[in-house]
């Protein structure tokens, strides 16, 4: 619920240890309520696949939703680069019809339906990976390696997609979409409240799911870097812990049967693995790493999330966090933070704008749930942070959240993961078993 302006307060000046951690995009950062959709689709019909609008809005939203698939093929992820001219290239390839833009491309219409089989069957294989036991994962995985190195279908449609991507034609697409998300940026006053907060000495702190260099070059085109140097906390800082290149290849190694492992090694090794897979996109434990980065480095917690520094339950009770998380999208800035911390700890609060606005409607959700406050626009919200916000109780965080999902490891798993020589491994056992120790505290 918004706050009423009418109700005004003279705000306190000391704002020092509290921690206002803030999302980018759609929330430091958008396009406002359904520009983001109706963007796509003017952009795509503009260009004329040769199909109804709607239905290619829907291919290239697929297509961006199995980024990560695509990268299995070492073609550009487009679910953190939008407008990424290897997605453009796979939408004509699958969907487009304009002959005159076949033509252009020079595709072969017929073959729509053959490259869109490719797509449906590395998806699928792709996802089978998340999900069931570790000896399951561990089979689809080699399963996927095999379908992106060794099916024709595969290599051929990989040829495809880079030969179209690097035509002018798409090259002068992809720049066009990138100019028209920038256009259509608002000019909304995010910087005075901002300022203000760190005037008072509160920290800000940017959290965004995807690439740093991406993330940091948004604010840094919007002049709003500066009030986040060295605290912009990525999820592709987080997973790429000391040791993890090293974790991957070893592991990549036993996958292909290139090293010889023992089938309880490369369990130990998969596991620490799909750790660092947790990390790469805002789950719980995500925003764990980040809140001790902040606790150990409050001036600098992207060096920290990097170099993966952990405060123990001692420290931490030592600097108690006092947080305000805001963001989008209750699914990934709410929720981890709830299912972290539960209800009463830390402020939640929401800005409803945006691609994701008519998402989860706070009323639908048990008032456990909700957040403590949503706003509809940063006016509302700017309102909030400099004449509300510090009469609004935040209760500090006494004891460290976990970093590991609990109960999905065990001592034996720690102590298997303290003999290996790889240093990611020993780190992030080390980390488990510290972890382990809070729950005796």
């Amino acid at each position: 619920m918004p706050v009423e302006s009418a109700t005004r307060e003279k705000p306190s000046s000391d704002l020092r240890g509290l921690v206002v951690a803030l999302d980018v995009d759609n929330t430091l950062l958008h396009l406002g309520a359904d520009t983001y959709a109706r963007t796509v689709r003017e952009f795509l019909a503009l260009h004329d696949l040769g199909v109804p609008s709607d239905d290619a809005v829907r291919a290239y939203e697929a297509l961006r939703a199995g980024g990560g698939a695509l990268a299995r093929l070492g073609l550009g992820n487009p679910l953190h680069l939008r407008g990424h001219p290897h997605a453009l290239a796979a939408l004509c390839l699958t969907a487009a019809t304009n002959p005159r833009l076949l033509r252009d491309l020079d595709l072969d219409g017929t073959e729509q339906v053959a490259r869109g089989r490719v797509l449906a069957d590395l998806f699928s294989l792709h996802r089978a990976t998340r999900t069931g036991s570790i000896e399951v994962r561990v089979a689809a995985e080699r399963q996927v390696r095999h379908f992106c190195r060794y099916d024709r279908r595969a290599e051929h449609f990989c040829v495809e997609v880079r030969r179209v991507a690097a035509l002018p034609l798409m090259q002068s697409w992809s720049r066009q979409y990138a100019t028209i998300e920038d256009r259509l940026e608002p000019d909304v006053d995010v910087r005075t409240p901002l300022q203000t907060l760190i005037s008072r000495g509160a920290t800000l702190v940017a959290i965004s799911e995807g690439l740093l260099s991406v993330q940091t070059e948004k604010l840094a085109r919007r002049g709003l870097l500066d009030l986040f140097a060295g605290c912009v906390l990525a999820t592709e800082t987080a997973a790429a812990a000391p040791g993890a290149e090293a974790l991957h290849a070893r592991l990549d190694d036993a996958l292909e049967e290139r090293h010889e492992a023992a089938p309880e090694q490369v369990r130990v090794w998969w596991y620490f693995r799909d750790l660092l897979e947790m990390w790469a996109w805002k789950s719980p434990w995500f925003y764990a790493r980040c809140l001790h980065a902040a606790t150990a480095d409050s001036s600098h917690p992207q060096a920290a999330l990097q170099a993966l520094k952990l405060a123990d339950a001692q420290a931490w009770r030592g600097r108690p966090l006092r947080l305000v998380m805001i963001g989008d999208r209750h699914d990934k800035d709410i929720q981890p933070l709830l299912d972290l911390f539960g209800p009463g700890i830390g402020l939640k609060v929401r800005l409803r704008q945006g691609k994701y606005a008519h998402l989860d409607p706070e009323m639908q959700l048990p008032p456990e749930r909700r957040p403590d406050y949503t706003f509809s626009n940063w006016d509302e919200l700017g309102d909030f942070l400099l004449n509300r916000l510090p009469h609004v109780p935040v209760v500090p965080v006494e004891s460290p959240p976990d970093i590991l999902p609990r109960g999905e490891i065990s001592k034996d798993d720690i102590a298997t993961g303290l003999r290996s020589d790889l240093e990611v491994v020993r780190r992030l056992a080390a980390a488990a078993r510290t972890m382990l120790s809070w729950t005796r505290q």
